[in-house]
């Protein structure tokens, strides 16, 4: 799930989205037997290391459960918060 930027857009949902529904509009989806499942996809965009107390993080927190939303509401996903080293460095709150 590389970006090839400006090639494709830096932005991680669409993406993920792509790689989940294998189409960026309403088209039918290509080559859909490709598809990954969003567990997938998530872990492929981002390391999922295990958060403990005393060690810094990088974290976002999301308004919505991105399986459950459509490729189109995927694509758009906004980011409610996000925490580098445990700091609050965006709160769309």
């Amino acid at each position: 799930l590389g970006s090839d930027a400006p090639v494709s857009a830096l932005d991680p949902w669409l993406g993920i989205s792509a790689a989940v529904h294998r189409t960026r509009d309403d088209q039918s989806p290509w080559e859909p037997g490709n598809a990954l499942t969003i567990d997938q996809a998530l872990h492929a965009t981002w390391a999922f290391p295990a958060v403990h107390d005393g060690v810094p993080a990088d974290l976002i927190a999301l308004d919505f459960d991105p399986s459950t939303l459509t490729h189109s509401a995927l694509r758009v996903m906004p980011v409610a918060l996000t925490m580098t080293a445990g700091v609050v460095t965006y709160s769309g709150m």
